[in-house]
């Protein structure tokens, strides 16, 4: 079961509206990755890396923010999940940096 990086991208990010592929093309690009190319798990950092991009920039564009109200979630809720998912994003990015790096160091703060 192939998959291209930018359909993994795409998995990584659950469904997130609002980007089209052109634009999820940037962020794969800024971390070395072409949308086109058959994922495989050595990719898995970069492809992290580019997700959380995408995220922070999200997190920082307010005319999101303002799209983002509905009866049962509010602006509050969508930001709350959205820094909780940057966190835990920035977390696995630093244990497979550790991992791959098979540095003698440890993680002090931990999730």
């Amino acid at each position: 079961m192939n998959k291209t990086v930018l359909e993994v991208l795409k998995v990584e990010l659950k469904g997130l509206k609002g980007y089209t592929d052109d634009e999820l093309e940037i962020y794969l690009h800024n971390n070395d990755l072409d949308k086109e190319a058959t994922y495989d798990k050595s990719m898995r950092i970069a492809l992290l890396e580019a997700a959380l991009e995408i995220l922070n920039s999200m997190a920082n564009n307010q005319s999101y923010f303002a799209s983002k109200q509905h009866e049962d979630f509010s602006v509050s809720d969508f930001a709350t999940n959205l820094q909780n998912r940057i966190d835990q994003l920035t977390v696995q990015i630093r244990k497979l940096k550790a991992e791959k790096s098979n540095s003698p160091t440890f993680m002090l703060f931990n999730e």
